[in-house]
């Protein structure tokens, strides 16, 4: 008789909890990297896109706790995506402070991507739900 891991839908496997961690980690260090670069010529500007990027992050996060496939993929590719541009953003970039903030978001995305394909994402991103 083979005994299985009961399947939970309440929580997602603790490879995606990390993923999303990393990712939640990730986008509060590009806010604070804007407000850093942006916030003593424009302010008003700052703020604001500082809370629509906020917005946006916590919808993005919550679809991916609650298994949406296709914003798990369309994740991997964006990040990925960042992650081929870091060294030439990197370049780019005259402050230290911005560019050591930036390696780190370099670390949390690619820790995120890696996390999102292992295979207990994959079951978790994989199963449909009856209900």
């Amino acid at each position: 008789m083979s005994v299985q891991k009961s399947f939970s839908w309440n929580s997602p496997p603790r490879p995606v909890q990390i993923a999303l961690a990393l990712f939640a980690i990730g986008l509060l260090i590009g806010v604070f990297r804007v407000l850093l670069k942006d916030f003593s010529s424009r302010p008003t500007a700052a703020i604001v896109g500082s809370i629509v990027i906020l917005i946006i992050g916590s919808a993005w996060i919550s679809g991916l706790y609650h298994s949406r496939n296709w914003l798990r993929w369309f994740t991997v590719a964006w990040v990925g995506g960042g992650l081929i541009l870091t060294p030439w953003a990197v370049s780019k970039l005259n402050d230290w402070r911005q560019i050591l903030m930036l390696w780190v978001q370099f670390a949390t995305s690619l820790g995120t991507v890696v996390l999102l394909v292992v295979p207990g994402a994959n079951r978790w991103y994989g199963r449909r739900r009856d209900s």
